[in-house]
């Protein structure tokens, strides 16, 4: 994971465009009327809240202590991983996130269930992915850096809030016509359960 720490955060200005435009391929994207100030803020409480995630679990806490969630331990998520999905929503859109915690999770999920990302009330984003992803590329209708892009596209999203148009964006990484097609149509788990 390689956040930006606080001296590149705290080096942004408005007339450093550059600086400003590299947090943007990170997917680092201001929030609907939030100024600069607002969004080195968030952004230090973001990489603060990050470096103490992972020191617990570094430290020996299992996910569920460390990260607030119902999740049992957790098998961290390669870059090498990661990266497949970064190159798709770099392609389509970008950016390339590197900066989420992801983790290949062995127990709590539904039987249909392929992945997910998670925000706290921190605003930090979380990964939680299949076991089986861990040495396959496919399981059942996902394929794995399918599945993480459309991930990647909800954590860099997460800022704007967006319901309406949030699994368009998502969808829009799709190899399927159809989910690129069909996915915006489901925004909640009872269209997707309907749906099938």
């Amino acid at each position: 994971m390689s956040f930006p720490s606080a001296k590149e955060i705290e080096s942004l200005q408005t007339s450093r465009t550059d600086l400003l435009c590299n947090m943007d391929r990170q997917g680092l994207f201001f929030a609907p009327g939030e100024n600069l100030d607002e969004y080195k803020k968030r952004l230090l409480n973001e990489a603060a809240g990050y470096r103490h995630l992972l020191q617990k679990i570094q430290n020996g806490k299992n996910l569920s202590e460390a990260a607030g969630f119902p999740v049992g331990r957790g098998t961290p998520i390669t870059p090498e991983i990661i990266q497949e999905a970064a190159l798709v929503t770099e392609k389509l859109y970008g950016f390339t996130i590197n900066w989420v915690p992801g983790f290949f999770l062995t127990k709590g999920l539904g039987m249909l269930w392929g992945g997910c990302t998670v925000t706290d009330d921190k605003g930090l984003q979380l990964f939680f992915i299949r076991k089986g992803f861990k040495n396959k590329r496919h399981w059942f209708l996902y394929d794995r850096d399918e599945l993480l892009a459309h991930e990647l596209c909800h954590a860099a999203r997460s800022v704007f809030q967006d319901c309406e148009l949030e699994e368009h964006f998502a969808y829009a990484t799709a190899k399927s016509a159809l989910r690129r097609y069909m996915g915006n149509c489901f925004r909640t788990e009872l269209d997707a359960l309907l749906f099938l």
